[in-house]
Parts: C-alpha cells; sequence; structure tokens
C-alpha cells in the first residue's frame, strides 16, 4: 500500500521528484569520479608494494648446502612470502633486459666473466615490514648484503598513508556538500506537499503514519538517482580505459587501472547504499517541521 501510494505521490508531482533525482544524480558523480580516482590510487599502490622485494646477496664460493640453508634460515622467518633464487647467470640476464637495446654492452661477462653474484629475491607479507626483513636477513651467516631501495619504499609507504587521509577528508567534505544539497531539494518537495500533511494531522493521522510514505519516496528517489549515477560512472569509466589502453594518454601506470569490475561493484555498493540513505534522512528531517502543527 506505501509503496503503491509513494509512487503515486513521485508520479503526481513528477517535477519536484526529478529535481530531487537530478539532484542525487549530480551529488553522486562529484563523489563517484573522487572515489573512482581514490580507489584506483589504492589499487595501483597496493599493487606496487605487493611486488615490492628484497635482495639477498650470497657470499661467492658457498656450496649448495650452505646455500639451502640461507634459504632455511629466510623461510623461517613469519614475515617471508616466498623466496626465489636467481643464479648468476639469471642475474645477468636480466641486467642485459634492463639495458633494451643497449644490451651489447654487456657482452663479454658470461660464464666465469660474470662479475654479479647469486642471490635469493624474498617477498614479504607485509610489505611495511621490509625493513624488519632486511635487519634480520642481513645477520644470517653466508649473506653478503641485503638491498631494497630503504628510501623508495619509505617514500611510497608514506605517500599511500597520506593519499588514505587525504581522501577520506575530501570523501567527508563532499560527502557533506551532497547531502545539504539533496536535503534542500527534497525539502523543496515536501514543502509542495505541505498542505497534505496538515489536513492528514488534522483527521487524526500519527506522526509515523504521515512520515513513513515520505520516507519510501525519498528512499526510491534516492535510489533512482543513484541508479543513473551508477550507469554515468560506468560509462565514464570504460571510455577512460578505452582511451588509455588505445594509446590516448602516455600515462606509465595505464596498465595499472584498476579493472572495471573491481572499482564498478565497490561504487554500485556504496551508491545505491548512500542514495536509499540520503534520499530517506532528506525526506525524514524535511518533514520534521510540517508535522508540528
Amino acid at each position: 500500500m506505501f509503496i503503491r501510494d509513494s509512487f503515486q505521490n513521485i508520479k503526481r508531482n513528477s517535477l519536484m521528484s526529478v529535481a530531487s533525482v537530478l539532484s542525487v544524480v549530480a551529488a553522486l558523480i562529484i563523489i563517484g569520479v573522487f572515489l573512482v580516482f581514490a580507489l584506483n590510487l589504492n589499487f595501483m599502490t597496493g599493487e606496487i608494494e605487493n611486488n615490492l622485494e628484497l635482495k639477498v646477496y650470497l657470499n661467492d664460493g658457498l656450496t649448495q648446502a650452505q646455500k639451502d640453508s640461507v634459504k632455511t634460515n629466510i623461510e623461517k622467518n613469519s614475515l617471508c612470502k616466498s623466496v626465489t633464487y636467481e643464479s648468476k647467470n639469471d642475474a645477468l640476464t636480466n641486467f642485459k633486459q634492463d639495458f633494451g637495446d643497449k644490451s651489447y654492452l654487456l657482452n663479454g661477462y658470461e660464464g666465469k666473466n660474470n662479475p654479479l653474484p647469486e642471490s635469493y629475491i624474498v617477498k614479504v607479507t607485509d610489505s611495511t615490514k621490509l625493513k624488519d626483513m632486511y635487519s634480520y636477513s642481513k645477520d644470517i651467516s653466508g649473506v653478503k648484503d641485503v638491498v631494497y631501495g630503504e628510501e623508495v619504499v619509505d617514500n611510497l609507504l608514506k605517500f599511500n598513508d597520506m593519499a588514505s587521509v587525504v581522501c577520506i577528508v575530501i570523501f567527508i567534505v563532499l560527502s557533506i556538500v551532497s547531502i545539504f544539497i539533496i536535503y534542500n531539494t527534497i525539502k523543496l518537495t515536501v514543502y509542495a506537499r505541505r498542505n497534505d500533511i496538515t489536513v492528514m494531522k488534522y483527521v487524526g493521522a500519527t506522526d509515523c503514519f504521515i512520515r513513513f510514505p515520505f520516507l519510501i519516496e525519498g528512499s526510491i528517489l534516492g535510489l533512482l538517482g543513484s541508479s543513473v549515477s551508477i550507469l554515468i560512472i560506468r560509462n565514464i569509466y570504460y571510455y577512460v580505459i578505452g582511451f588509455i589502453q588505445g594509446g590516448g594518454t602516455g600515462l606509465p601506470l595505464g596498465s595499472g587501472i584498476a579493472p572495471p569490475g573491481i572499482i564498478m561493484g565497490q561504487v554500485t555498493l556504496l551508491f545505491i547504499v548512500y542514495g536509499i540513505i540520503i534520499g530517506a534522512a532528506g525526506s525524514a528531517f524535511s518533514i520534521r517541521k510540517f508535522l508540528d502543527v
């Protein structure tokens, strides 16, 4: 009954209903664009952090048993996620790949002339604990040196923490602005029907009976607005991905952009819940003054 009446009221007050939906759409698109950026930033930094690793260089002349002992000691640490052996030849091959077209400069360093040491490539379970793993690994017998790019890692982790705080603050500010816009738009919708509320009060209707249809209407309008904004954000995101993958930009992180399934899944869930809550809350606050008759 209430749901049917709500749809009838939305249809009867179509102009104000459309205005409410458009305000939700406008607010959520602003939040959505920022949210997609924040989620991608979090995704890309997470990908980079997952690829952080230590290189544990071995002393020259170690026997196989001694090499295995170093590996075993590394694996004993609970922070160790994986350990991969890199021989001298593998190290040279990888080094040549880094040189690209200039790899010929390294010709002649094969075999006995190879100056690169053997090593273990270690990945950790928590990128913030790389320094702890570094301190542990360098004290293992048979280890010549341990390298993990301390300055780069520290700066990356600091940037990630700072970006998370900034994203949260901006999201809260945008949410407050959006709530204010939506609240005032819904308030106009309720104001246009103030006479209906007054009549219902005079014939003995309770506050809950009057308020409930407005809450449903607000939720429906919020849901409609969030659905439209989801479709718009989705199309924009697919366009941006196509533009980047098509070579329309020189961004080096293009390949690191989060897949649509990951981003749109989170955006859809948040927007649906957000739209319903904002619509219902806007109606609830807007109708309060008209119930005091």
